[in-house]
C-alpha cells in the first residue's frame, strides 16, 4: 500500500465530503436518525465508504446494537488494512459481544504488532482475566509494568489481579506503592480497603479525610475515597462517621450511575404476566438437554460467592465466574429482531420456536466452554444478574440447576448500600432504590416458585452459616450429587475469585457479619420502611 492510499489518507479524504461532515455533526450533536440516515445514503451511493462505514458503527453502538456496529466495523477493517483504531474498536465490541476467543485473537495480533499501544494491552488484559487465563494475564502485567513503570494504571490492574488470586499480601503491598507515587487515587485506596478488615488505619482515616476535604478531587476520586473511608470507619467502630462517609459516598455515585426503579418494577410486572403456566406448558420439551450448568442467582451480597466456593470444593463441580452469557442472549434477541415489530424483553420469547430454544441454549454451553479449566461433569455460573432471566434459563436450558442464594433483607440491603461495585448495579446507591429492587427480585423469585413447583433450591444465608453441612447435604442432594467433606474446607480452596467477596471466602464461617446492619439501624429508617413486610423486627 502506498502512502496515497494508506487508511489514514482514504479515511481523510472521505471524511471531508459535505454530506459526510454533515452526518458528522448530526451525530455529535446527538440527532442520531439524521445522523443515520446521512450515513445511510453515502452508503447507498458508495457501498465501500469507510468513513460512513465507520460512522453507522459509532450510531448502532450508541444506539445499543454492538452486533449491527460489529458487522460495519468488520467490512471496514477490510477497506483499511491494518488501520489500528478501527481494529481497536472492533475488538473493544467483541470483548462487548462476549465473542472472547475472536477478540483475543485480533487483541494478540494488535499487541504482537506494536506492544507500546497501551490501549490495545489493557484491553487484552482485561479479557485475560475476565476469561480466566489468570497466569497469561499475570505474565502481560509484569512486562508492560517493566516496559512502563511510570503509568499508575498497570501496578493497580495487577494488584487488583493479585486479590482475585488470593495473594492478599502482595495486592496491599502494591496498592500501598501505588499510593506512595498517587496518594489521591482514589480506585487504590477503595482496592486497599475493600481487601481486608482493617487494612487501614488510624493514619490512613486522617489522610483519606484530608483529601476529602481539600476541595481538589473530581467526583470520581471522591466517591472512591469516601467509601474508602467508610469502611475504615466500620472496622474502626465509629458507625456513625462510617455511615455519613458510605452515604457520601453513594450520593456521589448516583450522580454519575443513575437508576429507574420504576423501569425495574415494570419489567418485573411484565415478567410474571408472560411466564404464566400455559407458557411453560406450550415450551415444555424445549431447549438444550444439557444438566451441566448451576446457575447461583439472587441479589448481589448475598452470600452466593460463599455458597459458590463451597459447592466448587465439591470434585463433580467446577467454580467459574460470573458469566455474562445468559443477559447477552436476551439482549441479542432484541438486537436480531429491532427491525421487524419489535417487541421488549421478554415478550420477544414470543417470536422463538423449539429449534431456537435449543440452539440458544447450545449457545450458551457453547460460550461457557472457554471458562472452563477442568473436565468436572458440573459447573457454575454465579451471575447474581441471572435472576430476572429465570424463564428464559428454563426455556433454553431445561434440566439445569437453579439456585436462589437469599439473604435477610436489612443485612443484604445494606451490605449492598456499603459497597462500591466495580460496573453495575446501578440501584445499590440509594437505600430506596435497594428496597425496592430487592422486593422485585422476591415477587419474581416468588412467581417462578410458584409456576415451576421445586424447579428452584433456594439457600438461606443464615442457615447456611448456621448449619453448613445439613444445607449443603441438602443442595447438593437436589444437584443429584452426594455430600462430600471438602465442601466445609471451601476456604482452603485456591481457585481465583473475581468478585466484591474474595477476600471473605478465604477465611473460616464468619457468623457475625449479618448483624453489622443493626450498627447502622438509626440512620437506615428509608430502607427499613421501603421493605415494608420484608425487615426483620
Amino acid at each position: 500500500m502506498t502512502q496515497s492510499d494508506s487508511p489514514e489518507r482514504i479515511l481523510d479524504q472521505a471524511s471531508r465530503r459535505p454530506e459526510f461532515v454533515r452526518a458528522a455533526q448530526a451525530f455529535m450533536a446527538g440527532r442520531l436518525p439524521e445522523a443515520e440516515a446521512g450515513a445511510r445514503a453515502i452508503l447507498a451511493s458508495d457501498p465501500d465508504d469507510p468513513a460512513a462505514m465507520l460512522l453507522l458503527a459509532e450510531i448502532a453502538t450508541v444506539a445499543g446494537l454492538p452486533g449491527e456496529a460489529v458487522s460495519l466495523l468488520t467490512k471496514a477493517s477490510t477497506l483499511l488494512p491494518g488501520h489500528r483504531e478501527t481494529l481497536t474498536k472492533l475488538a473493544e465490541l467483541l470483548v462487548r459481544q462476549c465473542a472472547f476467543e475472536q477478540a483475543l485473537d485480533l487483541l494478540d495480533k494488535l499487541v504482537a504488532q506494536q506492544p507500546d499501544d497501551m490501549r490495545a494491552a489493557t484491553i487484552r488484559l482485561s479479557l485475560l482475566t475476565q476469561i480466566g487465563r489468570y497466569e497469561d494475564a499475570e505474565q502481560s502485567f509484569q512486562a508492560l509494568m517493566a516496559s512502563h513503570p511510570a503509568d499508575p494504571r498497570l501496578p493497580l490492574g495487577y494488584a487488583h489481579l493479585l486479590r482475585t488470586l488470593g495473594r492478599a499480601e502482595e495486592s496491599a503491598a502494591l496498592y500501598r506503592s501505588t499510593l506512595e507515587r498517587s496518594p489521591a487515587l482514589g480506585e487504590a485506596w477503595w482496592g486497599l480497603a475493600d481487601l481486608k478488615s482493617g487494612a487501614l488505619s488510624a493514619d490512613d482515616i486522617a489522610t483519606l479525610e484530608r483529601l476529602l476535604g481539600s476541595g481538589r478531587l473530581d467526583i470520581n476520586q471522591a466517591l472512591h475515597l469516601s467509601f474508602a473511608l467508610g469502611k475504615a470507619q466500620e472496622d474502626a467502630g465509629d458507625y456513625e462517621a462510617s455511615f455519613q462517609a458510605y452515604d457520601q459516598a453513594n450520593r456521589l455515585t448516583r450522580r454519575v450511575r443513575p437508576y429507574d426503579a420504576k423501569a425495574n418494577e415494570d419489567f418485573v410486572d411484565r415478567s410474571i404476566a408472560f411466564f404464566d403456566k400455559s407458557y411453560f406448558e406450550r415450551t415444555q420439551g424445549w431447549g438444550d438437554p444439557a444438566r451441566a450448568p448451576i446457575f447461583v442467582l439472587g441479589m448481589p451480597r448475598a452470600g452466593s460467592t460463599l455458597l459458590e466456593q463451597m459447592l466448587a470444593s465439591h470434585p463433580a463441580i467446577e467454580g467459574t465466574a460470573e458469566l455474562p452469557y445468559i443477559p447477552q442472549i436476551a439482549h441479542e434477541l432484541m438486537a436480531e429482531r429491532w427491525t421487524d415489530a419489535p417487541l421488549p424483553y421478554p415478550e420477544i420469547l414470543s417470536r422463538i420456536d423449539k429449534a431456537a430454544a435449543e440452539r440458544l441454549g447450545a449457545e450458551y454451553l457453547a460460550r461457557a466452554g472457554i471458562h472452563r479449566r477442568t473436565d468436572r461433569p458440573l459447573f457454575i455460573d454465579k451471575l447474581n444478574d441471572n435472576w430476572p432471566h429465570i424463564g428464559l434459563i428454563q426455556t433454553i436450558l431445561p434440566n439445569a440447576i437453579i439456585i436462589d442464594a437469599r439473604r435477610e433483607a436489612m443485612a443484604c440491603s445494606f451490605a449492598n448500600f456499603k459497597q462500591h461495585f466495580a460496573r453495575g448495579r446501578d440501584f445499590a446507591y440509594d437505600q430506596r432504590d435497594i428496597a425496592h429492587y430487592y422486593r422485585d427480585y422476591v415477587r419474581l423469585v416468588g412467581h417462578f416458585e410458584e409456576v415451576l413447583p421445586g424447579r428452584i433450591v433456594r439457600v438461606e444465608h443464615e442457615r447456611l452459616v448456621a448449619d453448613p453441612e445439613g444445607e449443603l447435604r441438602r443442595v447438593l442432594g437436589a444437584i443429584g450429587l452426594p455430600f462430600d467433606p471438602a465442601c466445609l474446607c471451601f476456604h482452603e480452596n485456591a481457585r481465583p475469585v473475581r468478585t466484591a467477596s474474595a477476600s471473605q471466602v478465604r477465611q473460616p464461617l464468619n457468623k457475625r457479619s449479618g448483624e453489622l446492619w443493626r450498627h447502622y439501624r438509626p440512620w437506615l429508617s428509608e430502607m427499613e420502611q421501603a421493605l415494608g413486610d420484608l425487615a426483620p423486627e
